[in-house]
Order: C-alpha cells, then sequence, then structure tokens
C-alpha cells in the first residue's frame, strides 16, 4: 500500500518565536535568528489580538450560485461548488441528497487547497449512483451502478459516506452502492457540495469524525424490484437480527456481479436472494444459473460462513410467455442448492397460483408485482428455510488440531480443548478479533506455528482477562472480569501485545522474546464456546500508532526494561498520533530529551516546538494538514507552544504562537526535562511545567475542539520517555 508523503512546508515562519506563523506555502524554513541563545520572552511582547471564535457550520461558495445554510445548500445556477467551513479527511458523513432533476450532483471530499483534486459522491443525469477521482482536474468514474426503476430526479435519498484512510463506503439508504480503496489515497481536507445544474439541494449535512466503521446487518436483502419491494422486510424479519433490504428495481444478474464487495461490506449472518427474471429476455436459463452461482460462490469466498437464502422466480401477468423458463431456472436453481453447504432455497413458485394451481393475476398489483398482503407468504417461507440451516461438523478454512468443531453461524467447539488454525491467512502481526462466547478457557490464538504447539492465547476464564505463552501466564487481570458474551480483539507486533475486551484494552504485555508464528486461530477448552464475526487485518507496525507523513521509519518506538514506550524521531516535523486515546482535555506528562540545538540546522525542520500534540481533528494532521496544538520545547530552549488553526471560510489552516505567558528560563540541549502539560478546555488555556516547577499558564487564543492527541518534534532524534495522557485530569 502506497502511502502519500507530503510535499507543502512552510515558506517562512517569523524570525522569533513571539509572532503568529504564517500560513503554509511551499519554500524554505524559517532561518535562524542571529543570536540563537535569545529566548522566546526577549524578542517580543505577548500578542494581544482577540480570540478568534471557531467557524460557524456553513458553507462557503467557490463556483456557480447557492443559498447556504448551516447544514445545508441549494444550487441556484448550474456549476454549483460549496465547502463547508469545517474539514474533513476520515470519518462519516451524512445527510440528504435531492437533485431537483436528472442531474450530476453528489458530495465532494478530501478536496484539495486548489479544488482540483477530490473526490465526488452522488448521482448523475443518468440516473446512476456514481464515485469519481479528480486528480488535477481530471476526472475518472471508479463506479456506476443504476438507481433502481422508476427514479426521477425529484427523489431525495439519503446518503452515507465511510472514508477511512483508503477504503470508502458510500450508500444510498443505508444502501451500499459504492466501495473503493484507493491505492493513492488523496490528502485534501476539504469538505462540500456540487451541482451541474440549478435547484438541487443537500440539507442535513452532518460530520463525525469518530464513525469509521462501515454499516453492518445480520440479514441482507438482495436482488430485483420483488425484493425492494418487499417493504415489511425489516419487521417481517426481526426475529433473524437487524436487516437490510437492498433491492433494485431492474436489476439482473450481470448488475450483481461486480458487486461483491459493497455486498460482503455488511458482513451478514444471512442473504436472501432473488435474481433472475430481469434476465429472461436476454439470456437463457443455464446461462442465469450460472452467472448466480458465479455470484454465490464469489460471496461464499470472501465470507465462509455466510447462509444463503436463494428464493425461486413465480409466473408474472407481463412475462407468462417464460413460463418454461421460469420453471427451468427453478429446477436448476433447486439442483445446485442440494450441492451447496449453507445454502438453501424458499420456493415462492405456488404464491402467485390459486388453490388449483392456476395462475392468478389478481395476486399481483400491476403487470409484475406482488400486492403486499401476499409478502406475509414470502416472510414464512424464509423463516422456513433459515430453520433448516444446522451445524455441520468441520470448520472451513480451518484446521483442527485438537478437540472437534462444527459450523453453525459461528465456529462452535465440539469437545474439550478444541484447537483450531486458519489454513488460507498468514498473519505474522496486525489485528485479531472476534466476538467469543466461552465454554471454559476461550479465546484467540496468535504468532502460532503450524502445528499450533508454540503460540500466544490470549483467553476468559471464568470471565478473567488471561495472556499466555506457550501455556505460561504471561498477565491477567481479574479487575476487568467480563460477561458470558465479550468481542475480544488482540493486536500484536514484534514482541508487543494489547488485548482488548468489548473495546477496553484489559491486558499489556511486552515480550523480549517473541514468538514468530504466522498462524492465528481459536482455542476452547470446553465444549460449545463460540467463535463468530471473525475479522483480522495485518499491519506494518503494531497498530498502536498512526503515523501522519511517511510511514513507520519516522519514529523508533521501543521498550526500556520496564515495558515501557520509548519514542525517537527520525524524521523532524512527523508526528506519532496514538491510535486508540481519547483526548479531550486533561493532563499529559512525558520526559523530553532534545539533542540538537537551532544552531544544527540540519537536524531542525520548521524551527518550531517540539513536544505533545493534542486536540488534533483526526488522525492524520501533519504541518501541513489539519488543526491541532502543539506544546513543549522550541529550539531554542524555551518553554512554548503554538496552534494550527483555521480561520472561518479558510481552506487551510494557518500556524500562531499560543505564549502570553511564556518564560524566559533556558531548557539545556542534552539534558531530560520532565513535562506536565494541563489542557483545561472550560477555561480555555494551557498550563505547562517543567521538573515540578511551574513555567507558564497560557491563555489559547484558538479553540480547537479535536479528540486525538500525540508526539512532534521538530527536531530529529529527541527521544520521549513515560508519556502518560490522564484525560479529565486538571
Amino acid at each position: 500500500m502506497k502511502r502519500l508523503f507530503v510535499l507543502a512546508l512552510l515558506l517562512s515562519l517569523l524570525s522569533s518565536c513571539s509572532g503568529p506563523l504564517p500560513a503554509e506555502t511551499a519554500g524554505p524554513t524559517l532561518p535562524l535568528p542571529s543570536d540563537s541563545a535569545t529566548t522566546l520572552s526577549e524578542t517580543a511582547a505577548p500578542e494581544t489580538e482577540p480570540p478568534v471564535p471557531e467557524p460557524e457550520p456553513g458553507f462557503t461558495v467557490f463556483a456557480g450560485e447557492c443559498r447556504t445554510g448551516k447544514a445545508g445548500v441549494t444550487s441556484q445556477k448550474p456549476g454549483a461548488f460549496a465547502l463547508y467551513t469545517r474539514s474533513f479527511s476520515e470519518g462519516t458523513i451524512t445527510g440528504t441528497l435531492t437533485p431537483g432533476s436528472l442531474s450530476k450532483t453528489g458530495v465532494v471530499f478530501r478536496v484539495s487547497e486548489d479544488r482540483r483534486s477530490y473526490y465526488l459522491f452522488g448521482i448523475n443525469a443518468s440516473k446512476q449512483v456514481f464515485f469519481s477521482r479528480v486528480a488535477g482536474g481530471r476526472e475518472t468514474v471508479v463506479s456506476a451502478m443504476t438507481v433502481s426503476a422508476g427514479y426521477n430526479g425529484t427523489d431525495a435519498r439519503s446518503f452515507r459516506i465511510v472514508a477511512q484512510r483508503d477504503a470508502f463506503y458510500c450508500y444510498l439508504n443505508d444502501n451500499c452502492y459504492v466501495f473503493f480503496r484507493d491505492p493513492e489515497p488523496l490528502d485534501g481536507t476539504g469538505v462540500g457540495f456540487s451541482a451541474s445544474a440549478a435547484g438541487a439541494t443537500l440539507s442535513g449535512f452532518s460530520l463525525r469524525r469518530e464513525e469509521r466503521e462501515p454499516l453492518h446487518a445480520d440479514v441482507l436483502i438482495w436482488g430485483h424490484s420483488h425484493m425492494q419491494l418487499w417493504s415489511q422486510s425489516k419487521t417481517h424479519l426481526a426475529s433473524l437480527g437487524k436487516v437490510q433490504n437492498f433491492g433494485v428495481g431492474g436489476s439482473s444478474t450481470v448488475y450483481w456481479l461486480p458487486m461483491i464487495d459493497e455486498l460482503c461490506s455488511y458482513t451478514p449472518e444471512y442473504m436472501i436472494v432473488m435474481i433472475g427474471s430481469n434476465d429472461y429476455a436476454s439470456a437463457s436459463a443455464s446461462g442465469i444459473a450460472e452467472r448466480t452461482a458465479a455470484i454465490l460462490a464469489a460471496l461464499r469466498e470472501r465470507m465462509p460462513q455466510v447462509k444463503i437464502i436463494l428464493l425461486t422466480e413465480f409466473l408474472q401477468p407481463a412475462r407468462l410467455d417464460y413460463a418454461d423458463k421460469v420453471n427451468e431456472l427453478n429446477t436448476r436453481y433447486k439442483a445446485f442448492a442440494a450441492e451447496e453447504n449453507d445454502l438453501v432455497i424458499a420456493d415462492l413458485y405456488d404464491i402467485a397460483l390459486d388453490k388449483n394451481g392456476q395462475f392468478e393475476k389478481a395476486r399481483f398489483r400491476d403487470n409484475s408485482h406482488l400486492k403486499e398482503t401476499y409478502y406475509t407468504q414470502v416472510r414464512d417461507r424464509v423463516l422456513a428455510a433459515a430453520k433448516t440451516f444446522g451445524p455441520h461438523d468441520g470448520a472451513q478454512g480451518y484446521e483442527i488440531l485438537s478437540g472437534a468443531c462444527r459450523t453453525d453461524d459461528a465456529f462452535l467447539s465440539a469437545a474439550g480443548n478444541s484447537l483450531l488454525l486458519n489454513t488460507d491467512f498468514l498473519l505474522p502481526q496486525g489485528t485479531l478479533e472476534a466476538t467469543v462466547s466461552p465454554s471454559g478457557k476461550s479465546g484467540l490464538v496468535f504468532a502460532a506455528d503450524a502445528s499450533g504447539s508454540s503460540r500466544y492465547l490470549f483467553s476468559l476464564e471464568n470471565g478473567v482477562p488471561r495472556l499466555e505463552k506457550n501455556g505460561v501466564l504471561l498477565a491477567e487481570n481479574s479487575a476487568a472480569r467480563q460477561s458470558a458474551l465479550c468481542r475480544m480483539k488482540v493486536r500484536f507486533a514484534a514482541g508487543r501485545i494489547e488485548c482488548f475486551a468489548n473495546g477496553v484494552s484489559v491486558l499489556s504485555f511486552s515480550d523480549p522474546a517473541p514468538l514468530a508464528g504466522d498462524r492465528f486461530g481459536f482455542f476452547a477448552a470446553g465444549e460449545g464456546a463460540a467463535f463468530s464475526r471473525i475479522r483480522f487485518e495485518k499491519s506494518e507496525g503494531d497498530g498502536r500508532f498512526v503515523y501522519p507523513l511517511g510511514d513507520s521509519a519516522a519514529w523508533t518506538v521501543t521498550q526500556d526494561e520496564k515495558g515501557g514506550d520509548v519514542f525517537v524521531c527520525n524524521t523532524p516535523g512527523a508526528p506519532i498520533l496514538f491510535a486508540d486515546l481519547i483526548f479531550e482535555g486533561g493532563t499529559v506528562e512525558f520526559d523530553m530529551t532534545v539533542v540538537h540545538d537551532s544552531t544544527d540546522a540540519q537536524y531542525c525542520r520548521f524551527k518550531t516546538a517540539s513536544g505533545v500534540l493534542f486536540a488534533a481533528e483526526d488522525l492524520r494532521v501533519d504541518h501541513s494538514a489539519g488543526t491541532f496544538y502543539l506544546f513543549g520545547r522550541c529550539p531554542w530552549g524555551t518553554c512554548t507552544g503554538y496552534s494550527k488553526h483555521r480561520e472561518p471560510g479558510a481552506a487551510r489552516a494557518s500556524f500562531h504562537w499560543e505564549d502570553a505567558n511564556k518564560s524566559g528560563t533556558k531548557l539545556a540541549v542534552g539534558r531530560e526535562y520532565h513535562y506536565k502539560i494541563v489542557w483545561d478546555p472550560a477555561k480555555q488555556n494551557v498550563t505547562l511545567s517543567v521538573n515540578g516547577k511551574l513555567f507558564s499558564v497560557s491563555p489559547l487564543r484558538y479553540a480547537l475542539e479535536g479528540k486525538y492527541a500525540g508526539l512532534c518534534a521538530d527536531v530529529a532524534d529527541t527521544r520521549y520517555r513515560n508519556v502518560v495522557f490522564s484525560p479529565g485530569v486538571y
């Protein structure tokens, strides 16, 4: 996976550390002051500009003409392009799109400063849901899928965009029409609205940066209009779990062939499928059945445990001439299902027939579609089919090394001391998680060898989280006892192991002699343990950190003799963000050693502060992107800090020192100091102490509301130890 390297640097900073830093432009870094020993307090008086409030939500128009508000915008002329006043990179965007006509209307995000690069998701004049990648003004349509038959431009559709670093899930009415993974993701932070015609509207606009997971459904219904028109499907099938109806009127088997990623994105336990009738005019029964089998095989390859209920076709008033084809297709479907595990038929053929077996047109609302009342029969047959799924011996994709296993909607231990290892994927380091219903000591096996004799085990035993290595207990946490059903996750790399239960870290361990296996799986000491909703992901680092600029080579993270993290900056100006930390105010303490001063120009990047970065708006901020505070020590040895904020309507953020009460004391190069920084959002200030001595209380002119934190050193080889965040402690 390629990573983008941020190329834009600052043109210049002020010749002292006391005034505002300018907005970024490409060019050289700030030259050193003539007297490098001069401290911040000696160069200028504190700034006296009044505080600038956080930008009010709303839209700024850059092209066309629009009527704007806090959560919406309407195009008044063609060619509208408006950006929201707040930035966005990762998270979830929601709202409602109403094109107003058959026009090209959508949401833009990751918009570059010059507005020539961005992603665009929306509806076009061809009645298609589309996703485009625009780079340097050149548009590439990544996906374009037809909206259901009967759509017109006046229809309002709710939308959702889930943006991860390089992956994007795009929904209309909670149906995932687009999944796209970009090997070279764009890095702009603008977000807004684009419309090719007047009268298009974006309303109810909302950004939720903390929501970064695609939608989940226990039951996914998909296929043609007979599925789309099952209006009560969510209540009819509620006993099976959360239901999402992804029926698309007019869709054929060809329509669904490229939609495997989108269907799998819901990670359902059940799929209810009805396709084929829109293929009658263009394909033989054998051709329709072959395409259906290909789709289901691709789904099964991605999701071996999914339970598929395939609905047969029935006669329709407008298609009675195809009666022989309908019968042949249904026969082929039944034969196919008889050969497949976890695929059953729900036969609907006789729903269109009267008690004498004759076709009855009165059961239809029009020439093709059933009246709503007959969907109760569809419900009953689907639920009956769901009951035929039962556990079967074995676990596809896993090798059973001891005990026994059966597969239902989860892996079930069928005997004591059951050990399963995955045979399809290798996971030398990364993340493994599953929902576990224990029986005796049960949990996740990782970094195992092929025999399973060498392995780590993160388990629950009588509800107590435990970590073992080759049967020897490494750590346990009786204070974090869990209930019978638990979402367990382990993240591991290079001997560093972090264990989570229901989203909370319960065990941390650093193994000086880590296991080198690359197999993973599950262990259950007793019969009846269940492992479901399995997810795993490889990683380059240990997954605890995000490196916005470059990759993990920007920092070296090791452990001291007590197992604590030690951070050394290799790339000055490149932050390291903590992936699992939410910090909205409180105290952070750390020991920091700066080994080069301002005379060593080759080691300094921007001549700004080194220390702790906090209030970041997302996990991808750096010196060229996003907003944040950074407090610590400047290159000339003075305690100081700055903010990077965005003025109302501005596309990019700018830098300003936040050191009105800075200290003139100079900190020595090469000596370790203990820093304590307290961020109080209510008082809107930051208190900075060094080695127990209060240095400054700085009122913050710019109120930032970010939740993420990390470290950022402007000087290479800067070293951090004993970094402790205490959220809410002032």
